[in-house]
């Protein structure tokens, strides 16, 4: 949970008045779901989730939906902001967790905030399909 508010922390104060108050906190949910997700996944890997488990999972990423389009609308606006990185065309379920997983590590390890934002978007995009591929 620390490591959690502390990346909360540092996106908030990266944007600064960049972003509005109401899109602060749904970057806050973005950041904890992204960081809830990356547990989620290591939990399907070793087989430890049982199907209400990855439904919990899975309903977790979906509530998120108004807070990823409320960032990114407020993203696609400033100076600097990017395009996505994904590849869609390799889209595979284990090549999909994989790219999950790796972005959301480069996500940890970039500095410069439009950077950042653009990863985790890109990352909320990545949970939103491997949520519907594992949603029964």
């Amino acid at each position: 949970m620390e490591m959690i508010k502390t990346l909360q922390d540092s996106m908030v104060e990266s944007v600064g008045e960049a972003f509005t108050e109401d899109e602060q906190e749904h970057l806050r949910v973005l950041v904890r779901l992204a960081a809830e997700f990356q547990d989620f996944i290591r939990q399907v890997k070793v087989g430890t989730l049982d199907r209400e488990g990855i439904r919990h999972g899975a309903d977790s990423v979906f509530s998120g939906l108004h807070s990823f389009f409320t960032v990114a609308a407020a993203y696609r606006v400033l100076a600097g902001a990017m395009s996505s990185t994904l590849k869609w065309e390799e889209a595979r379920p284990d090549a999909l967790t994989n790219e999950a997983q790796s972005v959301y590590e480069a996500f940890l390890r970039e500095p410069r905030f439009e950077v950042k934002c653009r990863l985790l978007l890109d990352v909320f995009k990545l949970q939103v399909v491997l949520a519907g591929i594992m949603y029964d």
